[in-house]
């Protein structure tokens, strides 16, 4: 199960909040690597529009500033209310437009072979762009997708 697949069924059990087993420090050591994973995770959940928002929060108390907890602001979104939208990212891959990674974040989804919309090349018009589409992981999609 991926990371954001987790954090999904995580938070629909009521799960608002994301830390260490306790507040000594190496607890607070140990979390670091799975506290940059869940906001990884999280930022992708966000832009894929299925939670509202997220904080992470420093502690004060090491002088370190390490992350001791990382809330869930928003909650579900729409979207993320029905779990049949709810992506898997794992081992999943998509092919998007190749000028729509460079220079602009925003990927678009295309099939390979078929003329496509791209901003970048012909604007609006449809079919207007006949690039040769770049596989990226289905998390990569997300974290970069067109919004509609």
């Amino acid at each position: 199960m991926s990371k954001e697949r987790e954090l999904l069924e995580r938070i629909s059990n009521g799960e608002m909040s994301f830390g260490p087993s306790n507040d000594s420090r190496e607890s607070l050591e140990r979390f670091q690597p799975e506290a940059d994973d869940t906001i990884g995770a999280l930022r992708a959940l966000v832009r894929g529009d299925f939670i509202g928002g997220y904080k992470p929060h420093p502690e004060s108390h090491t002088g370190e500033s390490f992350i001791d907890r990382i809330l869930i602001t928003g909650g579900f979104t729409l979207k993320g209310q029905d779990r049949a939208t709810w992506p898997e990212f794992d081992g999943e891959s998509v092919m998007v437009c190749a000028h729509s990674l460079s220079p602009r974040p925003a990927a678009i989804k295309v099939e390979p072979g078929e003329p496509h919309q791209c901003e970048i090349t012909g604007g609006n018009a449809p079919g207007a762009c006949r690039c040769d589409p770049v596989e990226i992981s289905m998390r990569e999609f997300e974290l970069r997708k067109a919004k509609p």
